[in-house]
């Protein structure tokens, strides 16, 4: 992350981040990647010949990521770039203040790997993209249960910033997404199909996550609407959108982060009022216990009487947001 918001800034001037190509590329970004290393740990990555290898990969992986996130900008018409923005630290964003019934205030913050804004006339259309090292998407059986909240909150936080920056501007949502940091390989089967190495690579990196329905709202992130950018999202001869692509309308969108936003406080007041069940959920084979840094001392055993998972019912979007509120924006 620090690597890749070094190299968005240095390119603020002059020669943008998606302009770079070749040695010029490599050579920034392995001098940017080499600052971030340095600065980690007193130089950890410096001292081994093993540290040193993965150093080398840390740089292969960036560069790959830059090439691609290069490639997916330039497939579509957004304008504009922010990187690492933080919101809620301070009184910008009163939208993110919750109050709650004691009287208190829940202040929910945080930061925004990336956000793209399009300019059209009066229009702004704003998609957000989150990095992650591993694969991810949304689930909105995850979102119901608030499991998975930060990225519906991190698009109503980036459209929310927009509104105040732009008053007199109607605010778009354009999509929110995932994309995963890795540099994969290709392997002896891939090679076998019609497609070439890169074009591969490219495949297994586009993005996941969920567009605004609008065709010429989503036309900005793939202007050819052939599925190169997000999978699934292509056009139709009649000018619609594909209907195996993963889409809801703006006002769906702008509700999804509203849902996230009502869903924190339901959490946060059944945590004042007591309510801290030792109840993990489960749901398609995994469960909350798997990552989780406290499994140790909680106390849950499901061989206790009494202690159980607490088995997620599969939801949809239109049990979020029913049809008669996710009309088009």
């Amino acid at each position: 992350h620090n690597s890749i918001d070094a190299i968005f800034k240095r390119t603020e001037t002059g020669t943008k981040w998606y302009e770079l190509q070749g040695e010029e590329r490599d050579e920034l970004i392995r001098e940017e990647v080499e600052k971030v290393l340095l600065d980690t740990n007193n130089g950890i990555f410096t001292e081994t010949f093993r540290k040193e290898a993965q150093q080398e990969r840390i740089i292969r992986i960036v560069v790959r990521t830059m090439k691609t996130l290069a490639e997916q900008w330039k497939a579509g018409s957004y304008s504009v770039t922010k990187t690492e923005k933080d919101f809620g630290y301070d009184e910008t964003l009163p939208g993110l203040q919750i109050s709650l019934s004691d009287g208190s205030d829940l202040k929910l913050r945080g930061r925004i790997d990336r956000i793209d804004v399009s300019e059209d006339g009066n229009d702004r259309t704003v998609k957000i993209i989150d990095y992650k090292s591993s694969q991810k998407k949304l689930d909105y059986t995850k979102v119901w249960y608030g499991v998975q909240l930060q990225l519906p909150l991190y698009l109503l936080a980036a459209v929310e910033m927009e509104e105040k920056e732009h008053p007199e501007a109607r605010v778009v949502p354009g999509g929110l997404y995932y994309y995963e940091i890795k540099d994969p390989v290709v392997t002896i089967e891939d090679t076998a199909t019609p497609k070439t190495p890169e074009e591969v690579i490219s495949g297994e990196l586009r993005m996941k996550g969920v567009t605004n329905s609008d065709p010429a709202v989503a036309a900005r992130i793939d202007t050819a609407l052939e599925g190169k950018v997000v999978p699934g999202l292509k056009g139709t001869n009649k000018g619609g959108l594909d209907s195996r692509a993963n889409t809801a309308t703006g006002a769906q969108l702008r509700r999804l982060g509203e849902f996230a936003r009502d869903k924190a406080k339901d959490l946060a007041e059944e945590l004042i009022s007591g309510d801290i069940r030792v109840e993990p959920y489960q749901y398609s084979g995994r469960n909350g216990c798997e990552y989780c840094s406290f499994k140790g001392v909680c106390g849950f055993d499901k061989s206790i009487r009494g202690y159980g998972y607490k088995e997620l019912e599969k939801k949809n979007l239109e049990d979020i947001v029913p049809e008669e509120e996710g009309g088009a924006e």
